[in-house]
């Protein structure tokens, strides 16, 4: 065998490491184990809603983001107005955190299993007011993490989570009392601002909540402040993080051209195939 352009001995080579490849293939039934490389991308916002009511009432039928499918994360955050808590967690929500301070602020998550609807429900202990937005996230995996400012400020506080440095998603959150404030822009480099609130007004019944979103491997991020105009009553701000899911198994078919017509090597499930074309 020879290549026009290729010195001999490095046919040679190439050669003989074909053939070994080729017989260690017939020896072990054409599989020879290998450890791949596996990287990670960063877990996915696929839709996200809102919900507010300017009725005073205690069972609120939150929105839940279009197109749900199983194995979905979903992420609820929840304002109560005033001073009223949520003493029992939606039905089958996990509590990720919240703060109560003048009025209280909550974090739950689920894994879709496709049983969800469109809504939830949050049962207030009282008659109030509320706000929420909610997000649809795919390519996730382990526990989402969350911490909550411990002053009511409008900057969100650094949150390092149990994962380390990844391609992390991370939510920074901010929800107050009062809805004739504004919420102008996202801490620096979030993106999509969601902000929802009742008709404008000056009562500390009204309330708001607001979030954006980024992409990064930090191991440690630090939210900016939110931009706001007027009076932002008792903000409460919050990090969320969320650990992306790993690489599927690779399967790649690579095709040795002139030197063997048809012989095939091809990458899957973790493991090199080695057979005919």
């Amino acid at each position: 065998m020879s290549l026009p352009g290729v010195h001999p001995f490095v046919v040679r080579a190439l050669a003989a490491f074909l053939a070994l490849a080729l017989i260690i293939g017939v020896l072990f039934s054409g599989v020879v184990p290998v450890r791949l490389a596996l990287a990670s991308n960063y877990p996915v916002v696929e839709a996200t809603n809102t919900y507010q009511t300017n009725s005073t009432i205690s069972s609120h039928n939150v929105n839940l983001p279009s197109g749900i499918q199983s194995g979905d994360l979903l992420i609820l955050i929840f304002r109560a107005a005033s001073a009223v808590t949520v003493s029992t967690d939606p039905t089958g929500w996990t509590p990720l955190s919240s703060r109560n301070s003048t009025g209280a602020t909550y974090i739950w998550y689920r894994e879709a299993d496709g049983s969800e609807g469109s809504t939830v429900t949050v049962t207030t202990d009282s008659t109030i007011r509320a706000a929420a937005n909610t997000y649809r996230i795919s390519n996730w995996s382990g526990t989402p993490e969350a911490a909550f400012a411990s002053t009511n400020v409008n900057n969100p506080p650094a949150l390092s989570p149990s994962w380390g440095s990844d391609d992390t998603l991370w939510i920074a959150v901010m929800t107050n009392r009062r809805s004739d404030s504004s919420v102008t822009a996202a801490p620096t480099g979030y993106q999509d601002l969601i902000t929802v609130a009742q008709s404008s007004s000056t009562g500390t019944t009204r309330d708001r909540v607001s979030s954006a979103w980024i992409d990064d491997t930090t191991d440690t991020e630090d939210p900016a402040a939110f931009s706001t105009t007027g009076t932002i009553n008792t903000p409460h701000s919050a990090t969320i993080a969320i650990q992306p899911a790993p690489i599927g198994p690779v399967s790649a078919p690579v095709r040795i051209m002139h030197l063997f017509e048809g012989f095939v090597i091809r990458f899957m499930s973790g493991r090199i195939i080695i057979g005919g074309g």
